[in-house]
């Protein structure tokens, strides 16, 4: 039997098809690379934008909750002068009121005076004439003394 021996490995020696191998390897390494350099790159960017947006937003907040604690002082102080307002409308009113009534007497005084005054005036003037004729007879007569 002859038995044909197996073939052993040969010297080592570069391929002519390696080299394109190689380079494709490489270029694929340097892509890598440089696709992990783009993102830590935009993952950077990405979290110092959003540490922007995380201080604008609290800076923000704290604009509008002051801003709102602001409001509400105004609107306790317009609420606070409204209970003052309508109070000091009510004592206008009762004030008013008051003098509405005082109007009303006067006025009723007035018209009883003005209604009046010939029928006073003439009786006045009979008072006068007749203290007037009283004096005169008092004045001739003669009074016995004791």
């Amino acid at each position: 039997m002859n038995a044909k021996e197996p073939e052993s490995f040969g010297d080592y020696k570069k391929s002519k098809g390696s080299n394109g191998v190689m380079l494709m390897l490489q270029q694929l390494i340097a892509d890598a690379k440089e696709m992990e350099a783009e993102s830590t790159y935009g993952e950077r960017e990405s979290q110092e934008d959003y540490e922007a947006f995380g201080k604008d937003t609290a800076a923000d907040i704290a604009t509008k909750s002051t801003a709102m604690a602001d409001k509400e002082d105004e609107k306790a102080k317009a609420e606070k002068d409204l209970i003052q307002t309508k109070e000091n409308k009510e004592g206008v009113e009762s004030e008013i009121s008051a003098l509405s009534e005082t109007a009303l007497d006067l006025h009723e005084t007035c018209d009883w005076t003005l209604q009046n005054f010939d029928a006073r005036q003439k009786a006045r003037s009979d008072e006068m004439d007749a203290l007037k004729q009283a004096i005169a007879y008092l004045s001739g007569a003669k009074f016995l003394q004791k």
